[in-house]
Protein backbone atom coordinates (compact mmCIF):
# COMPACT_ATOMS: atom_id res chain seq x y z
CA UNK A 1 0.00 0.00 0.00
CA UNK A 2 1.49 3.32 -0.95
CA UNK A 3 1.66 5.88 1.44
CA UNK A 4 -0.12 9.06 0.88
CA UNK A 5 2.18 12.47 0.89
CA UNK A 6 -0.25 14.03 2.53
CA UNK A 7 0.68 17.92 4.79
CA UNK A 8 0.76 16.90 8.43
CA UNK A 9 0.97 18.02 11.56
CA UNK A 10 2.46 17.31 14.73
CA UNK A 11 0.02 16.38 17.92
CA UNK A 12 1.96 15.33 21.59
CA UNK A 13 -0.26 14.81 24.37
CA UNK A 14 0.34 12.89 27.27
CA UNK A 15 3.18 10.43 26.99
CA UNK A 16 2.53 9.48 23.15
CA UNK A 17 2.41 11.36 19.62
CA UNK A 18 1.65 11.12 16.07
CA UNK A 19 1.23 12.87 12.79
CA UNK A 20 -2.27 13.62 11.41
CA UNK A 21 -3.44 15.20 8.26
CA UNK A 22 -3.37 19.27 8.59
CA UNK A 23 -7.20 18.74 7.11
CA UNK A 24 -7.70 16.86 10.00
CA UNK A 25 -8.33 20.44 12.05
CA UNK A 26 -10.93 19.49 15.00
CA UNK A 27 -9.79 17.54 17.78
CA UNK A 28 -10.97 16.94 21.22
CA UNK A 29 -8.22 15.90 24.21
CA UNK A 30 -8.84 14.34 27.78
CA UNK A 31 -6.17 13.33 29.95
CA UNK A 32 -5.34 9.31 28.17
CA UNK A 33 -7.58 10.27 24.77
CA UNK A 34 -8.19 12.41 21.96
CA UNK A 35 -9.89 12.55 19.04
CA UNK A 36 -9.14 14.85 15.95
CA UNK A 37 -11.28 14.50 12.54
CA UNK A 38 -11.13 16.26 8.94
CA UNK A 39 -14.61 17.92 7.37
CA UNK A 40 -15.10 14.46 5.40
CA UNK A 41 -15.98 12.80 8.31
CA UNK A 42 -12.52 10.92 8.20
CA UNK A 43 -10.67 11.16 12.12
CA UNK A 44 -9.09 9.22 14.21
CA UNK A 45 -10.61 8.09 18.07
CA UNK A 46 -6.92 7.22 20.07
CA UNK A 47 -7.21 5.87 23.66
CA UNK A 48 -4.21 4.89 25.72
CA UNK A 49 -3.07 3.89 29.56
CA UNK A 50 0.25 2.39 31.20
CA UNK A 51 -0.36 -0.41 33.71
CA UNK A 52 2.55 -2.76 34.24
CA UNK A 53 -0.19 -5.29 34.72
CA UNK A 54 -0.16 -8.77 32.18
CA UNK A 55 -1.96 -7.91 29.16
CA UNK A 56 -4.70 -9.49 27.52
CA UNK A 57 -5.56 -8.98 24.12
CA UNK A 58 -9.07 -11.14 23.81
CA UNK A 59 -10.29 -9.32 27.09
CA UNK A 60 -9.18 -5.86 25.38
CA UNK A 61 -10.71 -6.26 22.34
CA UNK A 62 -14.16 -7.33 23.73
CA UNK A 63 -13.79 -4.22 26.59
CA UNK A 64 -13.99 -1.88 23.26
CA UNK A 65 -16.59 -4.20 21.68
CA UNK A 66 -18.75 -3.52 24.60
CA UNK A 67 -17.99 0.17 24.53
CA UNK A 68 -19.05 0.92 21.48
CA UNK A 69 -22.64 0.06 22.34
CA UNK A 70 -25.08 -2.93 21.49
CA UNK A 71 -24.47 -4.80 18.20
CA UNK A 72 -20.85 -3.36 17.79
CA UNK A 73 -18.27 -5.54 16.41
CA UNK A 74 -14.53 -5.75 16.86
CA UNK A 75 -12.44 -8.43 14.02
CA UNK A 76 -9.47 -9.73 13.58
CA UNK A 77 -10.08 -11.53 11.04
CA UNK A 78 -7.13 -11.05 8.33
CA UNK A 79 -9.57 -11.63 5.37
CA UNK A 80 -11.79 -8.39 6.38
CA UNK A 81 -8.68 -6.05 6.22
CA UNK A 82 -7.41 -3.69 3.70
CA UNK A 83 -4.64 -5.18 1.68
CA UNK A 84 -1.11 -4.18 3.14
CA UNK A 85 -2.93 -2.39 6.41
CA UNK A 86 -1.32 -2.75 9.75
CA UNK A 87 0.40 -6.81 9.52
CA UNK A 88 0.25 -7.64 13.34
CA UNK A 89 3.65 -8.23 14.68
CA UNK A 90 4.36 -9.75 18.18
CA UNK A 91 6.90 -9.03 20.83
CA UNK A 92 8.69 -6.24 18.55
CA UNK A 93 11.62 -4.78 21.48
CA UNK A 94 11.39 -1.50 19.83
CA UNK A 95 8.03 -0.57 18.92
CA UNK A 96 5.66 -3.28 21.04
CA UNK A 97 3.56 -5.78 19.85
CA UNK A 98 0.51 -4.54 17.00
CA UNK A 99 -2.89 -6.35 16.40
CA UNK A 100 -5.14 -4.83 13.61
CA UNK A 101 -8.98 -4.91 13.44
CA UNK A 102 -11.78 -3.63 11.78
CA UNK A 103 -14.76 -2.51 13.56
CA UNK A 104 -18.02 -1.44 13.41
CA UNK A 105 -20.50 0.45 16.25
CA UNK A 106 -23.31 3.41 16.51
CA UNK A 107 -21.10 6.12 15.35
CA UNK A 108 -19.99 4.27 12.23
CA UNK A 109 -16.99 1.54 11.64
CA UNK A 110 -13.45 1.72 10.40
CA UNK A 111 -9.77 -0.03 11.17
CA UNK A 112 -8.15 -0.01 14.30
CA UNK A 113 -5.18 -1.22 15.63
CA UNK A 114 -4.04 -2.10 19.32
CA UNK A 115 -0.22 -1.31 20.10
CA UNK A 116 1.20 -3.00 23.66
CA UNK A 117 4.64 -1.99 24.88
CA UNK A 118 5.45 -4.40 27.63
CA UNK A 119 8.78 -2.05 28.98
CA UNK A 120 6.81 0.77 29.09
CA UNK A 121 3.62 -0.45 30.20
CA UNK A 122 1.77 1.07 27.27
CA UNK A 123 -1.96 0.06 25.69
CA UNK A 124 -3.13 2.34 23.01
CA UNK A 125 -5.96 1.69 20.89
CA UNK A 126 -6.42 3.59 17.72
CA UNK A 127 -9.54 3.22 15.92
CA UNK A 128 -10.16 5.37 12.75
CA UNK A 129 -13.41 6.08 11.68
CA UNK A 130 -14.21 6.40 7.70
CA UNK A 131 -16.91 7.65 5.99
CA UNK A 132 -17.48 4.68 4.07
CA UNK A 133 -16.06 1.34 2.95
CA UNK A 134 -12.52 1.18 3.66
CA UNK A 135 -10.77 2.94 0.23
CA UNK A 136 -7.25 2.30 -0.40
CA UNK A 137 -6.33 5.92 -0.12
CA UNK A 138 -8.12 6.24 3.19
CA UNK A 139 -6.76 3.28 4.33
CA UNK A 140 -2.97 4.29 3.58
CA UNK A 141 -3.89 7.56 5.46
CA UNK A 142 -4.58 5.42 7.81
CA UNK A 143 -1.44 3.52 7.86
CA UNK A 144 0.23 6.80 7.74
CA UNK A 145 -0.72 8.15 10.96
CA UNK A 146 -0.48 4.63 13.20
CA UNK A 147 2.86 4.53 11.96
CA UNK A 148 4.01 7.76 13.56
CA UNK A 149 2.33 6.79 16.48
CA UNK A 150 5.03 7.87 19.20
CA UNK A 151 5.55 6.51 22.95
CA UNK A 152 7.10 8.94 25.47
CA UNK A 153 7.24 7.51 29.01
CA UNK A 154 7.98 9.18 31.96
CA UNK A 155 11.68 8.33 32.18
CA UNK A 156 12.75 11.10 29.70
CA UNK A 157 11.47 14.24 28.50
CA UNK A 158 7.71 14.33 27.50
CA UNK A 159 6.55 16.81 23.97
CA UNK A 160 3.28 18.31 24.13
CA UNK A 161 1.96 19.45 21.02
CA UNK A 162 -1.72 20.92 20.96
CA UNK A 163 -3.98 24.17 20.99
CA UNK A 164 -1.26 26.01 19.45
CA UNK A 165 1.66 25.61 21.42
CA UNK A 166 4.71 23.08 21.65
CA UNK A 167 6.69 22.15 24.49
CA UNK A 168 9.00 19.73 25.92
CA UNK A 169 8.74 19.27 29.73
CA UNK A 170 10.57 16.60 31.91
CA UNK A 171 8.67 13.17 32.99
CA UNK A 172 8.27 13.62 36.41
CA UNK A 173 5.38 16.15 35.66
CA UNK A 174 2.66 14.80 35.51
CA UNK A 175 -0.70 16.13 33.82
CA UNK A 176 -2.97 17.65 36.43
CA UNK A 177 -5.45 19.76 34.05
CA UNK A 178 -5.80 21.82 31.16
CA UNK A 179 -8.50 24.49 30.14
CA UNK A 180 -9.18 26.02 26.64
CA UNK A 181 -10.87 29.17 26.49
CA UNK A 182 -11.13 31.77 24.09
CA UNK A 183 -8.03 33.96 24.24
CA UNK A 184 -6.40 31.45 27.16
CA UNK A 185 -4.81 27.93 27.16
CA UNK A 186 -3.29 26.71 30.15
CA UNK A 187 -1.55 23.26 30.76
CA UNK A 188 -0.97 21.93 34.66
CA UNK A 189 1.10 19.74 35.30
CA UNK A 190 2.77 18.46 38.88
CA UNK A 191 5.59 16.03 39.96
CA UNK A 192 3.52 14.34 42.99
CA UNK A 193 7.04 13.36 44.97
CA UNK A 194 8.92 16.52 44.88
CA UNK A 195 5.46 19.09 44.93
CA UNK A 196 6.86 20.89 42.41
CA UNK A 197 3.92 22.10 40.09
CA UNK A 198 4.20 24.02 36.47
CA UNK A 199 1.71 26.09 34.36
CA UNK A 200 1.98 27.01 30.69
CA UNK A 201 0.05 29.57 29.19
CA UNK A 202 -0.88 31.08 25.89
CA UNK A 203 -2.93 34.28 25.58
CA UNK A 204 -3.89 37.01 23.28
CA UNK A 205 -4.40 39.33 21.67
CA UNK A 206 -1.68 40.42 24.06
CA UNK A 207 -2.54 44.45 23.17
CA UNK A 208 -6.16 44.03 24.05
CA UNK A 209 -4.81 41.86 27.30
CA UNK A 210 -1.92 44.56 28.75
CA UNK A 211 -4.47 47.78 27.68
CA UNK A 212 -2.64 50.36 29.45
CA UNK A 213 -0.06 48.54 31.60
CA UNK A 214 3.58 47.31 31.10
CA UNK A 215 4.04 43.50 30.59
CA UNK A 216 5.50 43.48 33.68
CA UNK A 217 2.53 44.89 35.55
CA UNK A 218 0.10 42.55 34.06
CA UNK A 219 2.77 39.29 34.92
CA UNK A 220 2.44 40.12 38.34
CA UNK A 221 -1.66 40.62 38.11
CA UNK A 222 -1.51 37.07 36.03
CA UNK A 223 0.02 34.93 38.61
CA UNK A 224 -0.74 36.75 41.67
CA UNK A 225 -2.94 33.46 42.47
CA UNK A 226 -0.08 31.13 42.33
CA UNK A 227 2.14 33.45 44.63
CA UNK A 228 3.50 36.34 42.60
CA UNK A 229 3.31 39.06 44.67
CA UNK A 230 3.66 42.61 43.73
CA UNK A 231 6.59 43.42 41.71
CA UNK A 232 8.13 39.87 40.90
CA UNK A 233 8.16 39.95 37.19
CA UNK A 234 11.02 42.44 36.01
CA UNK A 235 11.90 43.10 31.94
CA UNK A 236 14.63 40.69 30.88
CA UNK A 237 18.37 42.06 30.19
CA UNK A 238 18.83 42.94 26.47
CA UNK A 239 21.98 43.28 24.05
CA UNK A 240 23.50 47.20 25.09
CA UNK A 241 22.98 49.97 23.07
CA UNK A 242 25.38 51.22 20.31
CA UNK A 243 26.54 53.52 23.59
CA UNK A 244 27.21 50.27 25.52
CA UNK A 245 24.38 51.29 28.08
CA UNK A 246 22.31 48.34 29.60
CA UNK A 247 18.89 47.70 28.03
CA UNK A 248 15.87 45.63 29.15
CA UNK A 249 13.20 44.08 27.11
CA UNK A 250 9.64 45.38 27.36
CA UNK A 251 8.49 42.31 25.84
CA UNK A 252 10.27 39.61 27.98
CA UNK A 253 9.47 39.95 31.91
CA UNK A 254 10.69 37.15 34.14
CA UNK A 255 10.63 36.68 37.90
CA UNK A 256 12.58 34.60 41.09
CA UNK A 257 11.92 34.73 44.66
CA UNK A 258 10.82 32.62 47.55
CA UNK A 259 7.60 32.58 49.90
CA UNK A 260 7.72 31.77 53.17
CA UNK A 261 4.85 28.86 54.15
CA UNK A 262 1.58 30.04 56.07
CA UNK A 263 1.52 29.46 59.67
CA UNK A 264 -1.09 26.58 58.92
CA UNK A 265 1.21 25.11 56.82
CA UNK A 266 3.74 25.40 58.79
CA UNK A 267 2.14 24.02 61.71
CA UNK A 268 0.87 21.04 60.28
CA UNK A 269 4.57 20.53 58.51
CA UNK A 270 3.11 20.53 55.37
CA UNK A 271 5.72 20.59 52.03
CA UNK A 272 5.33 24.26 50.42
CA UNK A 273 6.50 25.35 47.47
CA UNK A 274 8.37 28.14 48.86
CA UNK A 275 10.65 28.74 45.63
CA UNK A 276 9.21 30.21 42.76
CA UNK A 277 10.15 31.05 39.00
CA UNK A 278 8.23 32.91 36.07
CA UNK A 279 8.16 34.48 32.88
CA UNK A 280 5.98 36.01 30.31
CA UNK A 281 7.34 36.98 26.66
CA UNK A 282 5.72 38.49 23.50
CA UNK A 283 5.56 36.13 20.40
CA UNK A 284 3.49 35.80 17.32
CA UNK A 285 4.92 38.97 15.92
CA UNK A 286 3.79 40.05 19.23
CA UNK A 287 0.59 39.36 19.61
CA UNK A 288 0.15 36.38 21.54
CA UNK A 289 1.81 36.37 24.99
CA UNK A 290 3.41 33.00 26.74
CA UNK A 291 3.70 32.46 29.94
CA UNK A 292 5.27 29.49 32.54
CA UNK A 293 5.43 29.46 36.04
CA UNK A 294 6.62 26.58 38.37
CA UNK A 295 7.10 26.48 42.28
CA UNK A 296 8.58 23.64 44.41
CA UNK A 297 9.35 23.17 47.73
CA UNK A 298 13.10 23.45 46.61
CA UNK A 299 14.97 26.19 44.27
CA UNK A 300 16.74 22.71 42.91
CA UNK A 301 13.76 21.49 41.93
CA UNK A 302 13.15 24.42 39.80
CA UNK A 303 16.30 24.07 37.63
CA UNK A 304 14.69 22.88 34.34
CA UNK A 305 12.65 26.23 34.24
CA UNK A 306 14.97 27.62 32.08
CA UNK A 307 14.74 24.93 29.33
CA UNK A 308 11.25 24.43 29.76
CA UNK A 309 10.91 28.00 28.91
CA UNK A 310 13.81 27.77 25.77
CA UNK A 311 11.31 24.84 24.10
CA UNK A 312 7.68 26.05 24.52
CA UNK A 313 6.73 28.02 21.71
CA UNK A 314 3.93 28.65 19.10
CA UNK A 315 3.23 25.90 17.19
CA UNK A 316 3.88 26.76 13.82
CA UNK A 317 2.60 23.63 11.57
Amino acid sequence: MTTPRTPRKFLAWNGVSLQVPRSWDSAEFRAFALQVAGRDGQGLDLRWRRTREDFDLRAHLARLAQALGPGASVDQDPGVLPPGWASPREGDAARGSLWPFTWRGADGGGLGAVLHRPDTGLTATARFILPGPAREDDAATALAVLDSLDDHPPDGPVPWAAFGIAAVVPGGLELRSFSFTPGHFRLALAAPHTGCDLVLDRLGPADALLDHRTLAQYADIFYGALGAPAGFFAEAPAPPGPDGEPRTDPDTVHGAGFLGAPLLARLLRRPWPRARRGRMWRTGIGAVLLGAFMRAPRDADLEPFEAICRDYALDRP
